[in-house]
């Protein structure tokens, strides 16, 4: 089970592999529509304040990498666009590629949903260091 101030490490480690700041992520993740300030970032990083499945999604994107990993889940992938291609269902265009990784995206985060709420997934909140 992964707690909240292990996945704040794992986005701590992504973040600064890429050489950002804080500040540098905020305005990165602003640009993109998710306003978390330095000190929210702090926060998760530290595992102080919890990270929505939007945020994460669009941290992870901005660190160059994914949801699973920062998870520490290894899902089986299914290339959506070359099952189309064999199948020669659909022509596949770039607009449906990006749909196509939208529809395995949206997928896999109700997949995720589904486990936390059956709690085969569980996230573990560590008790404050003051108690």
């Amino acid at each position: 089970m992964l707690t909240f101030e292990q996945l704040g490490l794992k986005l701590k480690e992504h973040r600064e592999s890429k050489d950002l700041s804080q500040k540098e992520l905020a305005s990165l993740l602003l640009e993109k529509g998710i306003n978390l300030t330095r000190e929210s970032i702090s926060k998760i990083e530290s595992g102080k304040r919890l990270v929505n499945a939007i945020e994460l999604r669009v941290i992870a994107e901005t660190l160059n990498t994914n949801t699973e990993t920062l998870l520490g889940e290894e899902e089986e992938e299914i290339n959506l666009v070359g099952l189309c291609r064999r199948n020669g269902d659909i022509e596949v265009t770039e607009e449906v590629e990006w749909a196509l990784d939208d529809l395995w995206y949206f997928m896999t985060t109700i997949a995720r949903q589904k486990k936390l709420y059956k709690g085969e997934i569980k996230i573990e909140k560590n008790e404050p260091s003051w108690v």
